[in-house]
């Protein structure tokens, strides 16, 4: 559980999350290594450009890729944070 005030940017979060799997996968298998690096270069993108429904869009593919492919429960459960902050607190609208 991570709590924060709404004085908190919830990229900057998004970013020390996928920060902390791409620096604690293992690298074994290419699906966590890779699709989390990906996201992480996705996220830095939208901080830089501002939220995008595409960034959501390519971030949930990349999350079905790693479920089916990940070879550990670390991998399969690397993106759910990320994705769901994404699904439930930013719109094409808000940004």
């Amino acid at each position: 559980m991570i709590v924060v005030s709404n004085k908190h940017d919830l990229v900057d979060i998004l970013l020390n999350v996928s920060d902390f799997f791409v620096k604690e996968t293992c690298g074994t298998c290419f699906p966590c290594r890779e699709g989390n690096r990906n996201i992480k270069e996705i996220l830095l993108e939208l901080k830089k450009k501002g939220y995008k429904e595409k960034y959501k869009k390519i971030i949930g593919e990349l999350r079905e890729a790693i479920l089916l492919a990940a070879r550990c429960g670390f991998g399969q459960s690397s993106v759910n944070f990320i994705y769901s902050l994404l699904d439930k607190f930013f719109y094409e609208e808000v940004r």
